[in-house]
């Protein structure tokens, strides 16, 4: 370990010096940052050059590279609440929400098709998918529909498998098929808004961005976080809307065949309980921060 300090602390001053330079070229009147590693050099560099600088932190509990820099930052922006007791100056702190591409806020002003039939489970695994999820959905699919016969054929499923895990798409399909259920099993979603717009309950990991998205639009979900991520911040961010009564949460357990029992009970419940599903939808839409991009930018302003 020891013998890595060395060329760390060298790759860090290569970073920093390269920072200061492109900083002293370019001239920008802001540097914002993002949270992840590679914006460490580029906002240190800013503060150091009395450049206003912004963080962005879409999860609840602050990932490491926003608590190290927030002593030197001018602002911090922020998704929820209480991210702003984990930093010591909490004046800095500005809840502005996570900013949301436009393709989603413009759907903000439709009702999610909750008693829409057949209705739609639409779900999520990330861009390069979540073989946990699709196995798990692949087992409890058939818990359903030997509790419930009849349940699934008032219902669609959209699933994303991600482009890595192509095998689970004749699975997913085949046993779909078989039980009566209409499925469209896919790589990848290009177009989420539509997606969204069509979905009356989401299975889905515990993003930042995500979950934002749902607020957003008002989906209710069950949420499977990584219990692994960084600092357990998708379990905090599920924690959260969980709290909130918004969501549920499943937690992941060892095998796929263990998480899928644990959410075959949360469909059981959800899929026929529309009245349930609209409170959720109310609750998580209270979370809703449709302006965060504008909120983000007026704090920029305020800045300069």
């Amino acid at each position: 370990m020891r013998s890595g300090l060395p060329g760390l602390w060298q790759g860090w001053k290569e970073a920093l010096s390269y920072a200061q330079h492109k900083l002293e070229e370019i001239r920008p009147r802001c540097v914002v940052g993002l949270g992840g590693s590679a914006s460490l050099p580029w906002v240190y560099a800013a503060s150091r050059a009395t450049i206003p600088t912004v963080l962005l932190e879409q999860n609840v509990i602050p990932g490491w590279a926003n608590q190290i820099l927030w002593r030197s930052v001018t602002r911090i922006c922020v998704s929820f609440d209480e991210t702003a007791s984990y930093f010591r100056h909490h004046a800095k702190c500005i809840v502005t929400g996570n900013p949301l591409r436009s393709s989603i806020t413009d759907r903000a002003l439709f009702p999610p098709l909750i008693h829409k039939d057949p209705q739609t489970l639409l779900v999520l695994g990330g861009s390069q998918g979540a073989m946990h999820i699709n196995e798990a959905v692949l087992e409890a699919l058939p818990k359903l529909h030997s509790r419930q016969p009849n349940l699934l054929s008032h219902w669609k499923l959209h699933h994303q498998v991600g482009h890595a895990k192509l095998d689970a798409i004749p699975r997913l399909t085949d046993t779909s098929t078989r039980l009566g259920l209409t499925a469209n099993v896919v790589p990848y979603i290009e177009d989420m808004a539509s997606a969204y717009h069509n979905a009356s309950l989401v299975i889905t990991r515990a993003g930042a961005t995500t979950l934002a998205e749902l607020a957003c639009l008002g989906l209710p979900a069950i949420i499977i976080p990584i219990p692994d991520s960084r600092r357990n911040h998708q379990v905090m961010n599920a924690r959260y809307f969980a709290k909130a009564r918004a969501a549920v949460i499943v937690e992941q357990r060892r095998t796929p065949a263990q998480t899928a029992s644990a959410l075959a009970d949360e469909l059981d419940r959800l899929l026929v309980d529309d009245a349930l599903r609209e409170r959720m939808s109310a609750k998580m839409k209270e979370h809703s921060r449709a302006t965060a991009t504008q909120n983000v930018l007026q704090v920029i302003q305020q800045i300069l």
